[in-house]
């Protein structure tokens, strides 16, 4: 995503490139806590970054989703 979104992050408005980054940052972070929690099981580094990204997943998705349907659509997202 992240490649994708450099090579083709001139077609996407800054507002939504912003979004779509954070949400990268937000699952990446849960991502590499795993990947180091399987590589070295008794490390506790970043341990509640899994917890925040299942706490937060449905309200990141639907923040992107919506980004992306009011730029597509040309209407207002929902509220919050």
């Amino acid at each position: 995503m992240r490649i994708a979104l450099k090579k083709r992050g001139i077609l996407v408005p800054e507002d939504l490139r912003r979004i779509y980054e954070e949400a990268i940052e937000f699952c990446s972070r849960a991502e590499i806590h795993e990947f180091v929690r399987f590589r070295h099981p008794d490390s506790q580094s970043g341990s509640d970054e899994p917890i925040k990204f299942f706490e937060g997943k449905d309200a990141m998705f639907k923040r992107v989703m919506d980004a992306t349907s009011a730029r597509l659509l040309r209407t207002e997202p929902a509220a919050a």
